[in-house]
């Protein structure tokens, strides 16, 4: 059996079950329901698909089917995913603009690295629903739905923009997890990769969340300071102007001396250097390859620019809000 040792275990009665095992361990992948409250009673009712694990708004983990076996979340893709189901909101049209709350999304986090340790499920994020190499990893319900989701690059994109691949479900246009949700999934697997899992004993940082702009501020440089226990001051000093990152604004200071750098670059540049994400000098210089590492951490285009409102600034904004990198 594998049960995550920090769940509430309800496990669902297997006549409830097909009870096949999985065949391989390919992918975790996430969901939202549309409403509040534990889906135990649900599930546990004839043709009605099963979730692995429920993360409630309040960070609660309900493990409702041993990983062992297959639920049957994610229709084409069931016999090698893992699937969490997640607590939505009270009103469920607001489904696209809800992100996961703060303790829900350290649970999550908590959860998915046990999931993929456990398991040895790729440390990457998904990029579709394709059988194969690219749809292993952390990924989300709409890489396998059909529906008008915006175009890539963007990270919204759908089954069909991506190319085809598995259905996830039949049901076209369906949104899960949420836009918003989705944008939070890249600063999860940074947590993961980083070793920076996100536990009971971990506070989030005061202030409420940072406001996603895509502009690199003192605010932004405070909090990841905060994030990564360095001093804070919101000042990034020691940096050569670069034209190709007008995301920088307030708080970097353009001094640049060689030999020195910024403690807080430096350590981003350790970890991602530690994931393989960072392929330059850790010398503490924000650069052409930061802007990339930034990029691959947390699934963004990889161009070396960080422009302004840059996605890549975004992702790092919102995972600082959880209090992680």
């Amino acid at each position: 059996m594998a049960l995550f040792p920090d769940a509430s275990l309800r496990l669902i009665d297997h006549k409830f079950l097909n009870v096949a095992p999985i065949a391989v361990y390919n992918r975790v992948n996430l969901h939202t329901q549309g409403g509040l409250g534990s889906l135990f009673g649900f599930r546990s009712h004839v043709n009605r698909p099963s979730s692995h694990f429920w993360v409630s708004q309040a960070g609660v983990v309900e493990q409702y089917v041993d990983t062992a076996i297959r639920a049957e979340a994610d229709l084409e893709g069931n016999d090698a995913t893992v699937s969490i189901e997640t607590e939505g909101g009270e009103d469920p049209s607001t489904v696209q603009i809800q992100e996961w709350t703060a303790p829900q999304l350290q649970a999550i986090t908590a959860l998915v690295a046990w999931i993929m340790s456990t398991h040895e499920i790729e440390l990457r994020l998904a990029s579709d629903s394709k059988a194969g190499p690219s749809s292993r990893g952390l990924s989300w319900h709409r890489l396998g739905i059909d529906g008008n989701f915006p175009e890539l690059p963007d990270l919204l994109a759908g089954r069909k923009q991506r190319g085809g691949g598995m259905h996830y479900s039949t049901e076209t246009g369906k949104v899960c997890p949420g836009d918003a949700k989705i944008r939070q999934i890249p600063g999860i697997l940074a947590a993961v990769t980083s070793g920076g899992v996100v536990g009971p004993g971990v506070v989030v940082p005061q202030g409420g969340p940072l406001e996603v702009d895509g502009f690199w501020g003192s605010a932004t440089t405070t909090r990841a300071q905060v994030v990564l226990g360095l001093p804070p001051d919101g000042q990034v000093r020691f940096q050569f102007k670069n034209n190709k990152q007008d995301a920088m604004t307030t708080g970097w200071v353009f001094d640049f001396v060689p030999g020195q750098g910024s403690p807080l670059i430096t350590r981003m540049q350790e970890i991602m250097a530690a994931a393989g994400q960072y392929q330059g000098t850790v010398d503490g210089v924000a650069g052409p390859e930061f802007s990339k590492g930034l990029q691959r951490r947390f699934g963004t285009a990889v161009d070396g620019t960080l422009p302004a409102k840059s996605p890549a600034v975004m992702a790092l904004q919102r995972a600082l809000s959880a209090g992680v990198f």
